[in-house]
């Protein structure tokens, strides 16, 4: 059965999207894209019709309007033939850090091509490599994985970019897990879509609880949940790497870190966001 979809579109100003990506992910939405006219920007965010009814979606517009003063918000449901165009009018290849390159999966990927390429279709999956904090942890993965690395777990995995990445970078086997059905779907798809061997992927609908122990972790989702599931990390990984973090919270989670016996190896920034390196 083919998914509608939700188009939520933003008016604002560009100082604005970081925290209103950080809202509509809380919210649910699985994907964004952002347009510039001239000073100010259009945020076009995405979610299914069957998670959010359109209450819900007055509700999310009041709060911006009253915690952010914005009030130019609308919305109307798209088909899924729609929802991809959209995500293929705004997505190019993209080069991250020392080695890496995402390419879309409808681009051709040249002959002669001098970095690491990660293929990817989001589906209906959050996690296209163009937020602060995917391409951190990203960044993160290039330092601390290596083809001598067992296994890693992604914790949140989304579209499995960073499972992708890591195996991409020689981490022999990858735990992906996800609350979403959806992500899993993502997941699989796209590490088809790198023709990656099949055995060499475990994917999990579910979390912390559901995976095996392995030699590290990467967990960009949000701080609350980052919170809630720290008390079982050390049975998880010997080091992780965490994100979705706002930098002022920081320091709650690198107290909640150091209760837990863990260390912070590395701090990252980008824009309004933070990346932990941690063992």
């Amino acid at each position: 059965m083919e998914t509608n979809w939700w188009q939520i579109t933003i008016g604002t100003t560009a100082d604005r999207e970081d925290i209103l990506f950080w809202v509509l992910q809380n919210f649910g939405c699985q994907g964004m894209a952002t347009q510039s006219q001239g000073e100010e920007i259009v945020i076009s965010a995405y979610v299914p019709t069957e998670t959010r009814s359109e209450a819900e979606l007055q509700h999310l517009a009041l709060t911006i309007a009253q915690d952010y003063d914005i009030t130019d918000i609308k919305w109307e449901s798209i088909p899924e033939e729609d929802w991809s165009f959209s995500w293929k009018q705004h997505w190019q290849p993209d080069p991250i850090g020392k080695n890496l390159i995402i390419y879309p999966a409808w681009i051709e990927v040249p002959a002669q091509i001098d970095r690491v390429v990660i293929r990817l279709d989001p589906g209906s999956a959050f996690g296209s490599g163009a937020h602060p904090t995917t391409r951190m942890c990203l960044e993160a993965l290039e330092e601390v994985v290596s083809p001598q690395t067992r296994s890693i777990a992604d914790l949140g995995c989304g579209s499995g970019i960073l499972g992708i990445a890591a195996y991409r970078l020689g981490v022999k086997q990858i735990y992906s897990a996800d609350l979403d059905p959806l992500a899993i779907k993502a997941t699989r798809h796209n590490w088809e879509l790198n023709q990656f061997p099949s055995e060499d992927l475990v994917v999990i609908q579910g979390s912390l609880g559901d995976l095996p122990p392995v030699e590290g972790f990467v967990c960009n989702i949000l701080a609350e949940p980052i919170l809630e599931m720290m008390p079982g990390f050390k049975q998880l990984g010997e080091w992780g790497i965490l994100s979705g973090i706002l930098v002022d919270q920081v320091p709650i989670i690198n107290t909640a870190l150091q209760a837990h016996q863990w260390n912070v190896t590395k701090l990252m920034r980008q824009e309004q966001w933070a990346c932990l390196i941690i063992s």
